[in-house]
């Protein structure tokens, strides 16, 4: 039998995260580690999907830090031109890509909006 490729291992993880079947952690764990990016990531999500509780391991695969510091906010030349201006800002961590439905789904349904944090 062959070896099924990145792509197969990637979305297959992918396919295992939408059941929300959690037996499906076992097996994704694994492929956190895995040599290619893209099976990593797409196990990091799959693993999110399913409420997997190790953040930081999740974290690291899918968001980026930035640094605290300062940027420019607006711009002469956009839409609704206004007053370019300096703001500081703290560290934070980003999503490296768009939240998944399912992940946006369960933020609501955790009543994440309710913690003022957010």
């Amino acid at each position: 039998m062959k070896r099924p490729t990145n792509l197969k291992k990637g979305h297959f993880a992918l396919l295992l995260g939408e059941t929300g079947d959690e037996t499906a952690i076992d097996l994704l764990k694994p492929h956190l580690t895995d040599d290619s990016r893209h099976v990593r990531y797409l196990s990091a999500l799959a693993l999110d999907m399913l409420g997997f509780e190790d953040r930081k391991a999740l974290d690291d695969l899918l968001m980026v830090r930035v640094d605290a510091g300062e940027f420019t906010m607006g711009s002469e030349e956009a839409f609704g031109a206004e007053t370019p201006r300096k703001i500081e800002t703290g560290a934070f961590l980003i999503d490296r890509f768009p939240v998944a439905n399912t992940q946006y789904r369960r933020f609501i349904e955790a009543a994440g909006y309710r913690e003022r944090r957010y």
